[in-house]
């Protein structure tokens, strides 16, 4: 009796760990899943990189490469050059130019690791020249708009390669390829564990209904936590850069947790129908009785 105690007491805790360990690994898997989904989903991340061009460092780094072309192009000094371009910061032209820019970088972000792409620096600087001509020519640098575009066109094209993880371009491919292997390794997890839990448990069939129904709540809470992360950061659809960013990575693709929702929930019908037993498949046991008098 103290040797079956103890067992059924190691036994209960090898349990425990093993689903604890399980539910590690269901986090892993639905943060993986869904951060690969989003790292690959070309949309929102230009939704998101728009909205980072409204944060002060970003559209710093845009206005000095737009001066840095313009000076070299037009042979123009830097600190004018730099003055011009600062003042078409709220220029619709200058956010189109922006836009073009920041599409053409996240189309180097989902070409295969090493591939070459140039981005067309003086094509997305184009609309500009109609403003930066009579802004040169006030501080007097004449230089008409025909010959500024002609400069613009004549620039270098920004080659970027592809993939590669010291551009940040390329921290997107990077990003994808560590959530790809967090993603095989949690879905490993997951059936190691699930399979040790269900081989630990004294009704296997029950504790397969369980981690359905594990995976299932899991998945829609993370799902749930995401939706209220979303509007938290950003509950009028107009808040802070920052906030705007994380909110538009935040709502996306929720079909992913859902999906792993809908596959939990389908194991734990499953554990149900498996337990149940029709009423015809029972043996009927007859008590015949006989009245003697």
């Amino acid at each position: 009796m103290i040797f079956s105690s103890r067992s059924s007491r190691r036994r209960r805790l090898a349990l425990a760990t093993v689903l604890w360990l399980f539910g590690i690994a269901t986090t892993v898997l639905l943060v993986g899943l869904w951060g690969r989904s989003v790292a690959a989903d070309r949309p929102t991340l230009q939704a998101a990189a728009f909205g980072a061009t409204r944060l002060e460092a970003v559209q710093h780094q845009l206005l000095a490469w737009s001066a840095d072309a313009l000076a070299g192009a037009a042979a123009v000094p830097y600190p004018e050059a730099a003055a011009a371009v600062s003042e078409l910061q709220e220029m619709p032209a200058a956010r189109r130019a922006f836009e073009t820019l920041v599409d053409q970088l996240l189309t180097a972000a989902f070409v295969p690791p090493g591939t070459t792409v140039e981005v067309d620096v003086g094509a997305a600087l184009q609309p500009l020249a109609r403003d930066l001509a009579p802004l040169l020519s006030r501080q007097g640098i004449p230089v008409d708009r025909t010959t500024l575009e002609h400069l613009l066109d004549s620039l270098d094209p920004l080659v970027v390669e592809g993939g590669s993880e010291t551009s940040w371009v390329g921290g997107i491919v990077a990003a994808r390829r560590a959530l790809s292997r967090a993603v095989a390794l949690a879905a490993a997890g997951v059936l190691v564990f699930g399979g040790l839990a269900v081989r630990l448990a004294e009704d296997r069939r029950a504790m397969v209904r369980s981690l359905g129904s594990r995976l299932a709540l899991s998945a829609l809470s993370f799902t749930v936590m995401l939706r209220v992360g979303a509007w938290a950061l950003d509950p009028g659809g107009g808040g802070s850069p920052v906030r705007a960013v994380g909110a538009t990575l935040l709502e996306a693709n929720p079909h992913v947790p859902l999906m792993v929702a809908a596959v939990g929930s389908g194991l734990a019908y499953w554990g149900v129908m498996r337990r149940r037993r029709p009423a015809d498949d029972q043996p009927v046991n007859t008590a015949t009785t006989s009245v003697t008098g």
